[in-house]
């Protein structure tokens, strides 16, 4: 059984908003989870496949290799679909039905042929403190679309969800969230600049998983857009392969709401040639910054995170109390 998450229809990392209202409206009217790279009648992956991609034009091939990962999904799947309805909250189904093209779409609609049948839809806000913070982290944006790989964590959450009140647990969650916000704070004040930058490389050496941690250079045209380059294994054991991570700090106060971050990451991605890029700050998140890495993420078709304010708290107390 696998997780399949879609994020929201958009553009430039900017959420359309009748995209939303209809793959909202197909999920809970019609049981069908729509994928929006479809926007053009020739786009049935089901005939695209079935040609070499030298007998496809462009566009087409750019539609199968967006969608081709559709046909993977099978009955007891589940698919998840970020920002539907809206920002924050998320949509998910249990796949009853398997790839299926709808050519003819329902009136002042050009998008969404892409189909799957699904049941048991149901609605949460993925910060909702029933969540399991791995799943809240896999469920921003990063991409048009990428599987989750915590699945105990997720079906847990999802029965914690329909059955518990959120008020038993909420008043300590809110407690805890507290606390990590006030040891962020704590870490931009006693780890000032370039300091800081040396802090997280040491918290990014003790990661399981981690290969090598470069601290490069000083300032944006002299580090090319990365403080930290990270080198780490992906995969099983002696099967994995060797991936880069370019890392953007920034020690900020309050929340971050400039997103030159994310364009220095556009630059490091290039230049490194990464497979994705990490913004730290010890500010916290804002829906700028995400909307801008989300933006990001689709246009590179690389993923590009935020590890922000009590995210990051997390990140020290797990990997680095020994430096502490």
């Amino acid at each position: 059984m696998a997780i399949y998450v879609y994020g929201g229809p958009s553009e430039e990392g900017v959420l359309i908003e009748e995209l939303v209202e209809f793959a909202y409206a197909s999920l809970v009217n019609d049981g069908i989870s729509r994928f929006f790279w479809s926007y053009d009648e020739s786009f049935d992956l089901n005939v695209l496949t079935k040609k070499s991609w030298s007998e496809l034009s462009k566009e087409e091939s750019n539609a199968r290799a967006k969608a081709e990962f559709l046909l993977q999904i099978k009955p007891g799947d589940y698919v998840v679909h970020v920002n539907v309805p809206q920002w924050g909250e998320v949509t998910a189904g249990e796949v009853v039905e398997g790839y299926f093209f709808q050519k003819d779409l329902p009136a002042g609609q050009t998008d969404g042929r892409h189909c799957l049948k699904v049941k048991d839809v149901f609605t949460f806000n993925r910060n909702d403190s029933r969540v399991h913070p791995m799943v809240s982290r896999r469920l921003k944006p990063r991409s048009s679309h990428w599987q989750m790989y915590c699945e105990e964590e997720f079906f847990d959450s999802l029965a914690r969800l329909k059955t518990e009140s959120e008020a038993a647990e909420s008043f300590f969650v809110k407690e805890a969230n507290e606390v990590f916000s006030e040891f962020a704070k704590k870490i931009q004040r006693n780890y000032p600049g370039k300091s800081l930058e040396h802090f997280i490389a040491g918290v990014f050496r003790k990661v399981p998983g981690v290969l090598s941690v470069k601290e490069n250079g000083s300032g944006f045209k002299s580090d090319y857009g990365a403080d930290l380059i990270v080198s780490y294994k992906n995969g099983i054991a002696d099967f994995g392969s060797e991936e880069l991570m370019v890392v953007q700090i920034k020690s900020y106060e309050g929340e971050i709401w400039n997103t030159q971050a994310a364009d220095q990451i556009k630059t490091a991605l290039s230049y490194f040639g990464a497979s994705s890029g990490l913004i730290i700050t010890t500010a916290k998140s804002t829906t700028a910054i995400e909307e801008a890495v989300s933006s990001l993420s689709n246009e590179t078709g690389k993923p590009v995170y935020v590890l922000a304010g009590e995210d990051l708290a997390r990140f020290v107390l797990t990997y680095g109390m020994d430096l502490i």
